[in-house]
């Protein structure tokens, strides 16, 4: 079942990724690919502990040894200790998976989007290609002289007022503006059309300059500087920073409270399964699955609603994020105590 998970967050987040990206080589696909692992693994780690501790704490108990245990005068506290300690252990672990490895890959991520633009711009120079489309942008030339685009056609949809853009010139130059982040084109004989859906202006002229800026190209805006990309430390540099209640601090605050709570499920996961499966006592990979699912289930469950509430400004960051937590290590208490009175 975490296999599972794990393979359809890995894939799901790889799509995501390259569909924004224009067509690359084998090469960036093996470079991006790694960046993917601290984020799917800061998600499917503690749930691949929970299933481990129920199955193994299961057979324990449905093998009889819990009971051998308690008969040599073992109380059920020190047989769920051990548990209860590698879940501790993970925890801390996903703690700077949470606020360093995931952000560091995220950023990486973003940076490789820059570099798949570069490439782009390369295979554009050399002429390797003669067409490229992504969403409304479209561009292609049919050939390649003396540094020069023949024939070349651009095609721009979702412009500001939702106007759209053909652009047509015989000749164009491309160049590369000081960031390496814009394309620049010297149109020779050029006829640009623009239309808005209900009028349409058409106009020619012998040389003109135009530039596309990357973000359209690929559309994204902004990604660099978004909070998944940010570690603790600065995350709470930014917040310090910011107006206290204002949006960009609840959203920073989110972030923070929201990664914490996350990183501390292995813990309350071993709280709560593992008297949860001494109760049960089934030690069927089965039943482990149920007994996980239902755990994670009702993990998700309140974690989704404190965020709601977070978002809502209904509650703070910090009570609304962490009761899934306190939610699940208050049950395993109340279920550990029932266990030593069977």
């Amino acid at each position: 079942m975490v296999l599972v998970v794990s393979t359809i967050l890995f894939v799901g987040q790889t799509y995501q990724f390259l569909g924004r990206m224009p067509d690359v080589g084998l090469g960036f696909i093996a470079a991006v690919l790694p960046m993917f692992l601290p984020v799917t693994l800061a998600l499917t780690l503690p749930l691949a502990f929970l299933v481990t501790a129920v199955l193994t704490y299961g057979r324990l108990a449905d093998d009889n040894e819990v009971l051998a245990m308690r008969m040599a005068g073992i109380h059920p506290w020190a047989v769920a200790a051990p548990g209860v300690f590698a879940g501790a252990v993970l925890s801390f672990f996903c703690l700077d998976l949470q606020g360093h490895l995931a952000p560091a890959a995220v950023a990486g991520q973003d940076a490789l989007r820059g570099d798949a633009y570069a490439q782009f711009l390369e295979l554009v120079e050399r002429g390797a290609r003669n067409s490229f489309t992504h969403r409304d942008f479209r561009i292609s030339w049919d050939g390649v002289e003396r540094g020069e685009l023949l024939g070349l056609r651009i095609s721009r949809g979702g412009l500001e007022g939702g106007e759209a853009q053909e652009i047509h010139a015989r000749r164009a130059v491309l160049q590369r503006d000081a960031s390496g982040r814009i394309l620049v084109f010297t149109l020779k004989e050029f006829l640009l059309v623009t239309s808005d859906g209900t009028r349409r202006a058409s106009s020619r002229g012998a040389s003109t300059t135009i530039a596309i800026p990357a973000e359209e190209l690929l559309a994204v805006r902004g990604s660099a500087a978004k909070p998944r990309a940010l570690t603790y430390e600065e995350l709470l540099f930014r917040r310090a920073r910011l107006p206290e209640g204002s949006e960009r601090w609840r959203e920073m605050d989110l972030e923070i409270f929201g990664r914490i709570s996350v990183a501390l499920a292995p813990l309350c996961f071993a709280l709560c399964g593992i008297p949860l499966a001494l109760l049960v006592g089934k030690g069927s990979r089965a039943a482990a699955a149920v007994l996980a699912f239902g755990v994670a289930v009702a993990f998700y469950v309140a974690w989704q609603a404190g965020n709601g509430l977070a978002k809502s400004g209904a509650l703070p960051a910090a009570p609304a994020m962490l009761a899934a937590d306190v939610l699940l290590a208050a049950a395993g208490v109340v279920l550990l105590r029932k266990a030593a009175l069977r």
